[in-house]
C-alpha cells in the first residue's frame, strides 16, 4: 500500500554520534516513516516534547507508569562489553537534564528513543542497537 514496513512503526528516535544529535527519526501518525530536517536537531525543547510525549496505555500499565513516569530510554554504546551496551531509563527531569542541559558534545553516543509501554494487549517497541 505505498508504505515501507507498513508493520513497524518508529518511535520518535534521536540517533547521537560525537556527542550530538546527528538523526531524528519517527512514524506519523500515518503510518510514514519521516526523518527530520537537520535544523531540527537543533530545536531541543522541540526534542523533549516529541520524546516526552503521551501515548495510549493499558490501565495497568499507565498505573504503573504515574510511578515511574519513564518518558525515554538512552541506548549507550558500551566499549568495553563485546556486544551490546547498556539502557537508562529517562524521566522528565533526566530527559531534559540529558538534551537540554548538555554542554557541546556531551550525550553519550546511541540513542534516545521514546518509552513506549504495553498498549493494550502487547508490546508496542523493539529495542535495538
Amino acid at each position: 500500500d505505498g508504505l515501507s514496513c507498513p508493520q513497524v512503526r518508529v518511535p520518535h528516535t534521536v540517533i547521537i554520534q560525537n556527542g550530538t544529535p546527528v538523526q531524528w527519526i519517527y512514524t506519523d501518525s500515518a503510518g510514514q516513516v519521516h526523518k527530520k530536517e537537520p535544523t531540527s536537531l537543533q530545536a531541543n525543547e522541540d526534542m523533549v516534547a516529541a520524546l516526552s510525549a503521551s501515548r495510549k496505555t493499558n490501565a495497568a500499565f499507565a498505573a504503573n507508569s504515574k510511578k515511574n513516569a519513564f518518558k525515554a530510554v538512552h541506548i549507550i554504546e558500551d566499549d568495553s562489553v563485546e556486544i551490546g551496551g547498556h539502557m537508562r531509563h529517562l524521566d522528565q527531569p533526566s530527559l531534559q537534564n540529558v538534551v537540554l542541559k548538555r554542554s557541546a558534545a556531551s550525550i553519550p553516543d546511541g540513542l534516545i528513543q521514546h518509552f513506549l509501554g504495553q498498549y493494550e494487549d502487547r508490546n508496542t517497541m523493539l529495542h535495538a542497537h
